[in-house]
């Protein structure tokens, strides 16, 4: 099974970060590895570590894009 990496992206329509996380599965592919992209409110009211024991990813990339992207981590 491939190594696991979570993008967090809070904003998935906007075109910056849609490229970013092209890029980020266009490096991650080369090496193998496969990226779940979830947006930061989906994470919101503690479902974080929920899907942290479901992905079980082996890193994480979390897109602000200078403001805030609060994730309930209990």
């Amino acid at each position: 099974m491939a190594a696991r990496i979570l993008y967090v992206n809070p904003f998935p329509d906007c075109r910056v970060e849609t490229m970013t996380l092209a890029g980020v599965r266009r490096y991650a592919g080369v090496r193998g590895w496969a990226v779940e992209a979830v947006r930061s409110e989906a994470l919101a009211a503690g479902r974080l570590p929920a899907l942290l024991r479901t992905i079980r990813p082996v890193g994480c990339i979390v897109e602000c894009s200078g403001g805030r992207a609060p994730l309930a981590t209990s």
